[in-house]
């Protein structure tokens, strides 16, 4: 009878010493994962503190503008070029974009990359896709210009509007690349 006592003892000691480790184990994982909710949390905090400025210093440049341009789009961000221009940018804008600006990236390459930047003017001022100064191609050395292949369907990727495609065609079909002077006249 003892050695069956015993053997029930050892039993009993094996499953608390199983349920303790156990335990222990659940009480790492959900220390981690506070942690973890925590940085998450945090991080949530951070952004939102971040919108909260950007929202701030709009409404500040802008006074009731910021406001209204905020209330239409809400993901609205400034944007800054290599040159220090700031544009006012929301993936809002891209399906419903009625104007677009072409030019190239810089006036010193003869082959410069070909910017577009699609935009809406809205109460006086102009909002631009996002992303914005979509690369679509490059000037060809001075004569014309030449298209990127699969321009069109970078343009759809981004959901931009037919309006702004169909005028980027015009305007490509407008700049083609010449036949250059070795030709002769018969």
């Amino acid at each position: 009878m003892t050695e069956e006592i015993d053997q029930i003892i050892k039993v009993l000691s094996a499953d608390n010493l199983a349920k303790e480790k156990e335990i222990d184990r659940l009480k790492k994982k959900l220390v981690e994962s506070n942690k973890y909710n925590g940085d998450l949390r945090n991080e949530k905090y951070n952004a939102q503190q971040e919108a909260a400025h950007l929202k701030s210093r709009v409404e500040i440049i802008m006074g009731e503008d910021g406001r209204e341009l905020y209330a239409e789009f809400p993901d609205i961000w400034m944007h800054s070029s290599r040159w220090h221009t700031q544009r006012m940018c929301s993936v809002k804008v891209n399906p419903i974009a009625t104007h677009v600006d072409i030019r190239h990236n810089c006036g010193c390459c003869s082959d410069s990359p070909i910017e577009l930047w699609p935009y809406l003017e809205f109460r006086g001022h102009k909002i631009y896709s996002d992303p914005c100064g979509l690369c679509v191609g490059e000037a060809n050395y001075g004569d014309g210009e030449n298209p990127r292949e699969g321009w069109q369907d970078l343009l759809r990727g981004h959901k931009l509007n037919e309006t702004i495609i169909e005028q980027v065609a015009r305007w490509f079909e407008k700049n083609k690349p010449g036949m250059g002077d070795d030709d002769e006249e018969e």
